[in-house]
């Protein structure tokens, strides 16, 4: 999705990978996984225009290295 007027004319393929945790537990049927799973992957991509450093200026949880 290109949302920057800046990267329009660019080609090719651009990503935003995100890293996303899927909830089975409750043993669900294939539609209710189907739906938890749409739910957590839409999530990031309404978020998508934040930079990434200005998500880690204030995280909500515990950075451990």
């Amino acid at each position: 999705m290109r949302t920057l007027s800046e990267i329009e004319p660019l080609i090719g393929n651009l990503l935003n990978m995100a890293a996303v945790r899927g909830d089975v537990s409750g043993d669900p049927t294939f539609i209710q996984l189907r739906r938890r799973s749409r739910v957590t992957a839409l999530h990031p991509l309404f978020n998508s225009d934040l930079p990434c450093e200005a998500m880690m200026k204030h995280p909500s949880f515990e950075r451990d290295l």
